[in-house]
């Protein structure tokens, strides 16, 4: 991991944290409020954490991911690029025996290294985004009183004193999958949309960065969004449930949809966060060299 791979996904992991935080309180809340018989939509969702936990619970359990997410983001990042320069090198390894007109184009994007440097990150931070998650949505959907709500370290005992080390990895297989489909098609996207608009386009190079960024933002988190969900509700429950049982939860009421639940207010913040972060990781990629 170079330094500026490691800074560049830092300073990606805390301005997503910051802008998003509260974001994503309100969306696993409504994700996995369906283990209840009160489920609630957007606002009242709001008004539940505003009115019981004031503007704090909007923020509650961020302890932990200010502490993991620069590690978590530089660690996708780096691990991303190492394995896309793998890829590369080796093809330029398969292109020196081949005739010079059989060669690709260097710029061009290898879907199947997208791909597979996508697995290979996701395999390695879904270990380190598990638990790390696992302690953030205990606390978010915690239903005691400020006062009550139990620490990061209370939390890790609780687990361990239940059900072991095993119980710190609930929900790693679907945390798996969705890094995997959001890491690959956001970065698919991305290349493809700004590449394509700083061949055709006169637009200042950030404001296309921005749109790369947005853009798939948007759809990547909208690939990824059923396996969260599935996870969220895994990781939220007292009881253990597989990832079928899950499913069946979140589709009980709403059938399909119900894996939805949380959409908005995710989107909501998305576009803007990974317009941001991939401002900052174009911006550091250059400059730190």
């Amino acid at each position: 991991m170079s330094l500026n791979e490691f800074i560049t996904g830092g300073l990606i992991g805390i301005s997503n944290l910051i802008i998003g935080y509260p974001f994503d309180t309100i969306k696993v809340n409504m994700q996995t409020n369906i283990q209840t018989n009160n489920q609630m939509n957007l606002f009242q969702t709001i008004q539940h954490i505003k009115s019981n936990y004031g503007i704090r619970g909007f923020y509650r359990g961020i302890g932990f991911p200010i502490l993991t997410s620069p590690i978590q983001n530089a660690l996708a990042h780096s691990s991303y690029y190492q394995a896309i320069k793998y890829f590369k090198y080796q093809h330029m390894l398969d292109q020196s025996k081949t005739n010079l007109s059989d060669r690709s184009e260097s710029d061009s994007i290898n879907y199947e290294y997208v791909l597979a440097a996508s697995a290979y990150s996701s395999l390695i931070c879904s270990f380190i985004n598990c638990p790390s998650e696992l302690f953030k949505i205990k606390l978010q959907t915690s239903n005691q009183t400020p006062n009550q709500t139990p620490s990061v370290k209370q939390t890790f005992r609780n687990i361990l004193n239940s059900d072991g080390v095993k119980g710190l990895y609930v929900g790693l297989v679907p945390t798996f999958y969705r890094d995997m489909l959001i890491t690959a098609s956001q970065f698919l996207i991305y290349e493809n949309i700004k590449k394509n608009l700083q061949k055709k386009s006169s637009l200042d190079n950030r404001l296309i960065i921005v749109i790369a960024g947005g853009t798939s933002g948007l759809v990547s988190t909208t690939i990824g969004f059923i396996p969260d969900t599935i996870k969220n509700i895994m990781q939220s429950s007292e009881k253990k449930h597989t990832m079928r049982e899950a499913y069946k939860m979140a589709t009980k009421n709403k059938g399909f949809i119900g894996l939805f639940n949380g959409y908005l207010p995710c989107i909501m913040s998305v576009a803007v966060i990974d317009s941001i972060g991939f401002l900052i990781f174009e911006h550091t990629k250059n400059s730190i060299k």
